[in-house]
């Protein structure tokens, strides 16, 4: 046997014994492998800014897929975590919980059945919801009392979309008093229930 391939033996040997894939020894040793950790952070949170707002929550999952070490920091950052699509509760869980105590900002599509036990789960964190989209799926024209979903307040939520709801005079004032930008598709509201609002763009 060639001396190369003695060593190449005895490498192989130790990275066993250590539990280590050889890939991530190898990742190990690139450039990108010595930045600090907080440099890698930002970095990925500006891959995920520059994603589409239903996409920001798949760029912090597929980060998190490159490398051992790329998974180690990302799931260290609680930011890159705060922006979840429901449509996959299973991987919205585990990022509600990596979220930690960071602003949530939520995206929900689901059929009347599905809407109240998912949001009664994101409401328990209500305090960190900062952006709400719920678009409920009905057949014809139903529509939902939103109040039978929501009571609670969400005082740090700026940004609201609402699809088929019936909204209750006064409850969007009592549940989201910092609203800026609010979104409103197929609803049914009385529009002097919007005052008391600093809005900056509201869209019907």
């Amino acid at each position: 046997m060639s001396p190369s391939h003695t060593l190449l033996s005895i490498i192989a040997s130790a990275v066993s014994k250590l539990d280590i894939h050889p890939r991530r020894v190898w990742n190990g040793k690139l450039p990108i492998a010595y930045l600090p950790s907080e440099i890698l952070i930002l970095i990925f949170l500006c891959a995920q800014d520059a994603a589409l707002p239903r996409q920001k929550g798949h760029t912090a999952l597929a980060l998190s897929w490159v490398s051992h070490h790329w998974r180690v920091v990302a799931l260290s950052s609680q930011d890159l975590w705060g922006t979840i699509d429901f449509r996959n509760p299973e991987w919205a869980r585990a990022s509600l919980s990596r979220s930690g105590v960071s602003p949530l900002s939520i995206f929900l599509k689901e059929t009347r059945e599905e809407l109240t036990p998912t949001l009664t789960l994101i409401l328990t964190e209500h305090f960190r919801v900062k952006t709400l989209r719920l678009e409920a799926q009905l057949p014809g024209f139903q529509r939902i009392p939103l109040d039978e979903l929501w009571s609670q307040p969400t005082p740090h939520m700026t940004d609201l979309l609402l699809d088929n709801f019936i909204i209750p005079d006064g409850h969007l004032i009592s549940t989201a008093p910092a609203l800026r930008h609010l979104e409103l598709r197929a609803c049914v509201f009385d529009v002097s229930g919007l005052h008391g609002f600093n809005l900056v763009k509201l869209s019907l």
